[in-house]
């Protein structure tokens, strides 16, 4: 709790959404925005991106206010954006790369071109996946098995890609260039863009 006669201000990402109840809370502020990790078409890889929120998100955040007492939610976006929502989220299997997944499923012993997800992914985005790891060593076979390299790439909470990177990075001494490429490639672009300065961030960058 607050010291008397002080506010409690608490700024959260979007796990207050459903897993924290945090007591005391009679106002939330909904930026109508979620850093989400999703595929990027033109790298290959999954970023972090900060994409609008579905209804059912939007509707989580206003249930946050006023669960031990009347509150209100300060949504920072108008009814129409509301209305172009999407109802609900895409789940983050059906969004992003299926290597990290597949490698995670194999260490375990579960194999993944047969397993029985409850949002299942499409088959393709799973060929794929297995296809990526043959390719960088982490398996072999069919169906497919882990190699000592994908065992030891499987302890790396890392898509496989940047952690066979980083362990080739360790034999060739350049680790830390290694660790800053990963790094400008986990998020967005570095350069800021805002609206009303476009033009000039564009000519800053040319």
């Amino acid at each position: 709790p607050s010291p008397p006669g002080m506010r409690k201000l608490v700024i959260s990402t979007n796990v207050a959404e459903t897993s924290v109840t945090i007591g005391g809370i009679r106002h939330v502020i909904d930026t109508g925005v979620v850093k989400v990790r999703t595929h990027h078409p033109t790298t290959g890889l999954d970023v972090l991106k900060v994409e609008k929120i579905s209804k059912a998100q939007a509707w989580q955040r206003t249930g946050r206010a006023g669960r031990e007492c009347p509150g209100k939610c300060y949504r920072t976006y108008t009814t129409d954006e509301f209305d172009r929502m999407k109802e609900m989220p895409i789940p983050e299997i059906q969004r992003c790369s299926l290597a990290g997944v597949a490698l995670q499923l194999l260490a375990i012993g579960v194999d993944i071109t047969s397993f029985d997800f409850m949002d299942k992914p499409p088959k393709e985005s799973v060929d794929v996946a297995v296809a990526c790891l043959e390719k960088l060593g982490a398996v072999k076979g069919s169906p497919p098995q882990l190699t000592t390299l994908g065992r030891t790439m499987s302890l790396f909470p890392l898509d496989p890609r940047f952690t066979k990177v980083l362990l080739a990075s360790v034999e060739h001494k350049c680790l830390e260039e290694a660790l800053t490429v990963i790094a400008l490639l986990s998020g967005e672009s570095v350069f800021l863009e805002p609206p009303q300065k476009r033009e000039q961030a564009h000519a800053a960058r040319a």
